[in-house]
């Protein structure tokens, strides 16, 4: 007899973009990689941001990501 794992529900994660979190209390968090926001983590996502080229130096500009 062979047993079937249950298929685990794909979920959104919410993100917070950049503009949002950088000019608020969650600025915070790029000093640290992430903070947690009512029980919940989240983390800065370089993976996946924009990059822009300014002064002759490469800036991020990541969305915070629930974890």
């Amino acid at each position: 007899m062979s047993r079937v794992k249950p298929k685990l529900k794909a979920t959104k994660k919410h993100r917070i973009p950049y503009e949002a979190w950088i000019h608020s209390q969650l600025s915070i968090a790029r000093h640290f990689g992430g903070c947690n926001l009512n029980g919940k983590e989240y983390r800065l996502d370089y993976d996946n941001c924009p990059k822009k080229i300014i002064d002759g130096k490469e800036k991020y500009f990541p969305d915070l990501v629930e974890i």
